[in-house]
């Protein structure tokens, strides 16, 4: 199940510079044609959503789509990824420490009462960690987590990247990256998944993202 694409009220900000992305490593044979540097499926094909994504998948994979946001799911419901992101009011605190510490838990709210699953259990959290701002610019941190959850009487497995930066006081950026499958065959779907993510590319206005050098960001 994946969490719905967020509105959006104005262009987001850019949140750094783009570097070259390291490759995709997953458990299964690679395509010949590498594709943005990541190794992928040898049954995975180029699709297109609208005038700004293209991302690579098996070819019955939908997906459904706004500006700031994509959603890729198989056809029984069993896989869900998403790419989203957007500018946000920053969390009200007194210093830069405060503000990423009321983010993070109420964004973990957020991606939870969006995904579709019910029972949800945040089953493992990183500590926020700010990284490097030659490649992400100033004050970009970032969290990793797991969960569990149901829906529709199947028990899911997933893993997200919440991202959020500061590059002023009022208004900030996130991303997420999601992913999530069913927890009966989550070794073998998952590292699948995390090959699609590698592969969704975004040429639209106002946004890059460090990791993929396909996105127009600025120089």
């Amino acid at each position: 199940m994946s969490p719905l694409s967020e509105p959006q009220t104005e262009a987001p900000r850019s949140p750094g510079r783009r570097r070259t992305r390291r490759a995709a490593f997953v458990a299964v044979a690679c395509a010949a044609a590498l594709v943005a540097s990541a190794c992928m499926p040898g049954d995975f094909v180029k699709h297109k959503a609208g005038s700004y994504w293209v991302w690579f998948g098996p070819k019955d994979y939908i997906a459904s789509y706004s500006t700031y946001g994509i959603d890729i799911g198989s056809p029984n419901g069993a896989d869900a990824v998403a790419h989203t992101f957007g500018t946000v009011i920053c969390s009200s605190a007194s210093t830069l420490a405060g503000s990423v510490a009321a983010y993070f838990p109420a964004r973990r709210a957020s991606v939870r009462d969006t995904s579709g699953l019910s029972n949800w259990k945040t089953t493992s959290a990183t500590t926020p960690k700010q990284l490097p701002s030659g490649t992400y610019g100033p004050n970009y941190f970032r969290q990793e987590i797991t969960f569990t959850g149901t829906a529709g009487g199947r028990a899911y497995q997933g893993e997200a990247t919440l991202d959020y930066a500061l590059p002023d006081t009022t208004y900030c950026f996130q991303r997420l990256k999601y992913r999530a499958t069913l927890q009966s065959t989550f070794k073998t779907s998952m590292p699948r998944l995390r090959a699609i993510q590698e592969n969704i590319i975004y040429s639209g206005p106002g946004a890059c993202d460090p990791e993929e050098p396909d996105d127009p960001c600025p120089g």
